[in-house]
């Protein structure tokens, strides 16, 4: 616990599922007879105040939860990019920086398996002395590659080859989620007020673009990838 704080239930299962893992490795080498984290006991999830504003870090929404937020999200590029992030874990930078060209090898069949994308580059919230947003690499200072799974495989689809694509395919410079200049969204901004009206629909509690990077490692966790 954090003060006098518990931990949320998706917390805690988070936890439980690392050190659950790391001792079923000590089973299989024969370390310990058997593993003392199966079948813990991790209690039931605490109630949430109807129509809280505050965000509680440790929470992760269920997957209702998402797709309640997402829903009462009304320009449908950001719906698009929340559900982008929290089914491949992109910093809201990456996602918001993301072009045509970091889609190249991507062979758009009729399922997306084994597909991948590149994620080289994150756009900040601050601007250069011309006032233009500072573009650099991503936090971990390095590129990387992203496995698509079936549901962001068909997301990406629709937005580019789906009826009424909005994306220059033409161009490998174009955004994939543009903002209605062409420009990329600002973190900050969809966190306040497009998140907070959103969270205020669906009735659920406060969530930001980062929370949707912590649901995709919790769905991760369990559903048994590392």
């Amino acid at each position: 616990a954090s003060g006098d704080k518990p931990l949320s239930l998706a917390t805690r299962r988070k936890y439980v599922a690392v050190v659950r893992k790391m001792l079923d490795s000590a089973v299989r080498d024969g370390l310990i007879a058997k593993n003392p984290a199966a079948g813990v006991d991790l209690g039931r999830e605490r109630a949430v105040p109807e129509n809280s504003r505050a965000i509680d870090r440790h929470e992760v929404p269920t997957r209702a939860e998402l797709d309640a937020i997402i829903a009462a999200v009304t320009n449908p590029t950001i719906r698009g990019l929340l559900r982008f992030m929290a089914l491949t874990g992109l910093r809201v930078g990456e996602a918001c920086e993301l072009r045509v060209k970091d889609l190249r090898g991507i062979e758009w069949g009729a399922a997306g398996a084994g597909a991948t994308f590149r994620v080289a580059r994150s756009v900040s919230e601050s601007t250069d002395d011309n006032g233009a947003r500072v573009v650099g690499l991503p936090k971990s200072g390095r590129t990387r590659t992203v496995p698509l799974g079936n549901e962001a495989y068909g997301l990406l689809k629709g937005r580019l080859h789906g009826d009424g694509a909005v994306v220059d395919l033409s161009d490998p410079n174009a955004l994939v989620f543009p903002n209605r200049d062409g420009a990329q969204f600002r973190g900050s901004n969809i966190n306040d007020p497009v998140l907070v009206k959103a969270c205020e629909a669906a009735k659920t509690r406060r969530v930001s673009c980062h929370t949707m990077r912590h649901y995709f490692a919790t769905d991760a966790l369990h559903r048994g990838i590392p």
